[in-house]
């Protein structure tokens, strides 16, 4: 029989929403999560449409160098079994 987990809020979380439409969040193996949309600026970075956040919500700066390399809007992202990311979108 499963058991139900405790509710309980994790105040060490620090995400900030973006500044548009967020399509699919995607936790990693390490913890680190993606967040894809239409947006363009995530906590006041200019990004395009795709950042990475450490497991505790604050944007990891290390990825994606320059927030440019997409072109559209996010809408799905999948962790492939090799440990790659698909995304797709426009």
């Amino acid at each position: 029989m499963a058991e139900a987990q405790v509710a309980s809020i994790d105040y060490t979380f620090q995400a900030a929403a973006p500044n548009g439409v967020v399509n699919k969040i995607l936790e990693l193996p390490d913890g680190k999560i993606l967040v894809g949309g239409a947006f363009y600026n995530y906590a006041g970075t200019q990004v395009q449409c795709l950042v990475r956040l450490h497991p505790d919500g604050t944007l990891d700066n290390t990825w994606n160098p320059g927030a440019f390399g997409l072109n559209g809007t996010v809408n799905d992202m999948e962790l492939m079994p090799d440990g790659k990311i698909m995304i797709g979108g426009f």
